[in-house]
């Protein structure tokens, strides 16, 4: 009794087929969260007064009584290469003033600590810096960025850790006229 070969090579093309089918549809990939920028670049953000901010943020942040008028956005893109939503937790958000600059008048930042990362898509994140003195040249300032990803537990509904990192950023402030 002997076996046709094509027989064989059609049941190994019909198992890898099935076994195909099942990793790309049946089973899920879980999220898989990148921080899509680069430390080594300065990311400019201009300088401007709460009023030249544009509507979205000035609805989402109140205008807080600081000592220097000036407000910038910093972006922070977020990506996700998985087959279910993602989330990412900021940490924090800290700022290093330049050099010369007081301790008392620290740049603060405003941001919303959760992220939701859905899966095959990039979600752009703002950070709103404030009280930043009014500048007449253009001022790359230091800031770290620490941030925990992870996906929703199934059934509770919690946030589920799968890794985490710190980031470092610089941010170039782009002085505006109206910032005074």
């Amino acid at each position: 009794m002997s076996i046709e070969p094509s027989i064989i090579i059609s049941i190994v093309a019909l198992l890898l087929s099935i076994f195909s089918v099942y990793q790309q549809w049946l089973k899920p990939r879980h999220p898989r969260i990148a921080f899509l920028i680069n430390p080594n670049e300065a990311h400019r953000s201009v300088l401007r007064p709460y009023k030249g901010l544009p509507l979205k943020y000035q609805q989402e942040y109140p205008e807080y009584p600081e000592k220097y008028p000036g407000y910038a956005i910093v972006s922070l893109p977020f990506g996700n290469t998985g087959d279910e939503a993602g989330l990412v937790k900021i940490l924090k958000f800290e700022v290093e003033n330049p050099p010369g600059w007081q301790e008392e008048d620290n740049i603060k930042a405003s941001f919303y600590n959760y992220v939701v990362v859905p899966p095959g898509n990039l979600v752009i994140h703002h950070v709103v810096l404030r009280n930043i003195p009014s500048l007449d040249k253009e001022r790359v300032i230091k800031a770290r960025l620490a941030v925990e990803w992870g996906e929703p537990h199934p059934t509770e509904g919690i946030f589920v850790r799968k890794g985490g990192t710190e980031y470092p950023l610089q941010i170039q402030i782009v002085p505006s006229k109206d910032v005074v």
